[in-house]
């Protein structure tokens, strides 16, 4: 295949438990909850952790609000004076400030990223739609954001050349537009966004405390959300809810020809949440 692979983790635990997985980029951070964005010594950590690695390393914000910003602001300088590192950004405000550090590579984030066959449409469309009508409706909801030209040229103008995809494979065949308008690609396996909240969910249903003092029960767990109405479902980690699309041999040689980067998240819902499991992951792709 024409992938490469890349690991991603939110704290210094799970860069300890991915050390010896067999990939060519670690992305370290959260990229939902604002309240675990890591501290500057955290960071640091991972920083020389992966490099020492021999790995690239890859930075993950989340959308936060003004209190973060100066603290971001702080870890960003740093990784400026480090050299070359990517940022995954899911806020404006952050990606502007990527923009204003010449060492810096902007990624566009999930959040940022407009995907409407994020929803389950299919099962919310009228039977009574016309044929026709319902394919027209398929493109525009196959179609990202940046399939529209000024949102394209709004976040190329900032820099921006590499972004984050749902692995979602009726949306496959309008990748190669973005790829052909210079964006690197970097596809989420597995969990496909559906939604994401400031006032976290989880924490609201196990009555965790003030974010600042939560213990943070999404980094071992999942909830299944079953919507009755529609019949679909969904999982609840964290302040995000995501449907789940189990990834086949067929929808991954449909990218075999795509220079696309996969990303694998370490997840106790995929159960790749060890070293094993992710390299035994990567050893079965098909080549």
């Amino acid at each position: 295949m024409n992938v490469k692979i890349s690991v991603q983790v939110e704290d210094i635990e799970g860069l300890d438990r991915v050390s010896q997985v067999e990939c060519h980029r670690i992305r370290f951070g959260s990229e939902f909850c604002e309240w675990k964005t890591p501290n500057l010594d955290e960071l640091r950590k991972a920083h020389t952790t992966v490099m020492d690695s021999g790995r690239s390393f890859t930075y993950i914000t989340s959308r936060v609000s003004n209190l973060s910003l100066n603290k971001i602001d702080e870890q960003l300088a740093f990784l400026d004076g480090e050299g070359n590192s990517d940022v995954v950004v899911n806020d404006l405000g952050v990606l502007d400030l990527v923009a204003k550090h010449s060492n810096l590579r902007s990624c566009l984030g999930r959040q940022l990223v407009s995907m409407p066959a994020r929803c389950p449409w299919q099962r919310i469309t009228p039977t009574e739609v016309g044929f026709l009508a319902k394919r027209r409706v398929e493109k525009i909801f196959h179609q990202t954001g940046l399939n529209y030209p000024l949102t394209t040229r709004f976040f190329q103008d900032l820099g921006v050349k590499n972004v984050d995809v749902d692995w979602i494979p009726s949306c496959f065949p309008y990748f190669e537009q973005l790829i052909t308008q210079g964006f690197n690609l970097s596809v989420h396996l597995y969990h496909v966004l559906v939604a994401a909240t400031r006032k976290c969910h989880t924490a609201r249903f196990l009555g965790e405390a003030e974010p600042e003092e939560c213990s943070r029960p999404c980094r071992d767990r999942s909830f299944r959300l079953k919507q009755r109405a529609l019949g679909v479902e969904f999982y609840l980690k964290g302040n995000a809810i995501f449907r789940y699309i189990e990834p086949t041999e067929r929808d991954f040689k449909r990218l075999n020809r795509k220079e696309v980067e996969l990303v694998l998240s370490i997840d106790p819902t995929t159960k790749l949440d060890s070293p094993k499991r992710i390299n035994g992951f990567i050893n079965d792709l098909p080549r």
